[in-house]
């Protein structure tokens, strides 16, 4: 068609920036885990309760998410944004968090980039 414009080159590059992204998050997240776990922090602050044991499983159902995004965009997207909407509904302020900000934004040019690959060719 004439004039139309081609969205599948964007879409590449957007999908190597979000992938890129994502596994910056996930190693350091990891790299992050495993020094908590080997190190020799304290102990938490305060006791623990229900909400903040669901909102760090969240964290890494999102970070899982990511993962699969490498596979599969949209599903991974779906699944990093979903597991950060349910953390930031039992607590907002993880909204402010890098740790929630980051895999959100690789989330979001991972849909993009699916939704504009997508209006090129349907799958």
């Amino acid at each position: 068609m004439a004039g139309k414009l081609n969205p599948q080159p964007q879409a590449g590059w957007l999908r190597w920036v979000a992938r890129g992204l994502g596994g910056l998050i996930v190693a350091f997240s990891l790299w992050m885990i495993v020094g908590h776990l080997t190190g020799d922090a304290g102990r938490a602050t305060r006791t623990l309760v229900t909400g903040d044991y669901v909102g760090m499983v969240m964290l890494g159902v999102a970070l899982a998410g990511l993962v699969i995004a490498w596979w599969r965009e949209a599903a991974g997207a779906t699944i990093t944004l979903l597991a950060i909407a349910i953390a930031s509904s039992l607590n907002w302020r993880i909204l402010v968090s890098p740790f929630a900000l980051f895999p959100v934004a690789a989330a979001l040019h991972l849909l993009n980039a699916r939704l504009s690959a997508g209006s090129q060719r349907r799958t």
